[in-house]
């Protein structure tokens, strides 16, 4: 039986069990400080990140379900120093290369696709419906939002958020910690901080 810890049982937790499970891990048990609401069934334990580490060995892998990129970077690199394995998680209908490399901590959500020789960074989330084209570069704790297109050969710095419907154009670089908003066109280089947004985006 393949058996998954989750760290973060709130809204994000519900989409990674669903891909989890459609991936082939049987058990997943959520730890969380929080409660949560009598909608979320199944295997929840309420306890802190610690108890998740305290008992690693019941678990095949781990997992990190925190939507705030700094966070959710951090609890993996925290799991990692411990040599708790970190689990990658793609959703069946997603289309992945051969060639593409994700690293520990990644989720891929249903219906995107991601082109050859890409490079997808420690616990980086590519959302539903979402494009990654050829040989672009995703730093580590990324979020690239639903439907978004990232276009051949762009490089997305540790750290940044992509919003929803946003486009970044080919051979673009983006800066750590830039917050592109939803429906953007991305035309020319961002600097690393920056809230770009708009049609072409410009810095808010």
């Amino acid at each position: 039986m393949r058996a998954l810890a989750v760290f973060g049982a709130g809204g994000h937790g519900g989409v990674v069990k669903d891909v989890a499970e459609l991936a082939g891990w049987e058990t997943i048990t959520f730890f969380d400080d929080n409660k949560i609401d009598e909608c979320t069934p199944g295997s929840i334990n309420l306890t802190a990140f610690e108890s998740l580490v305290e008992s690693r060995a019941e678990f095949d892998a781990a997992f990190v379900a925190i939507g705030d990129n700094k966070t959710r970077l951090s609890k993996i690199k925290a799991l990692m120093s411990l040599n708790v394995k970190v689990a990658i998680l793609v959703h069946p209908s997603s289309v992945v290369s051969r060639t593409a490399q994700l690293k520990a901590g990644t989720l891929i959500g249903a219906g995107c696709v991601v082109q050859n020789d890409v490079l997808i960074g420690v616990g980086s989330i590519i959302n539903t419906n979402s494009t990654v084209e050829h040989d672009v570069v995703i730093g580590d704790g990324v979020h690239i939002s639903p439907a978004a297109c990232i276009c051949g050969s762009a490089q997305i710095s540790n750290l940044a958020w992509v919003g929803a419907n946003a486009v970044v154009a080919p051979s673009i670089a983006v800066g750590s910690g830039v917050i592109i908003g939803a429906g953007a066109a991305v035309m020319s280089n961002v600097d690393s901080e920056l809230v770009v947004m708009g049609v072409p985006a410009k810095a808010h």
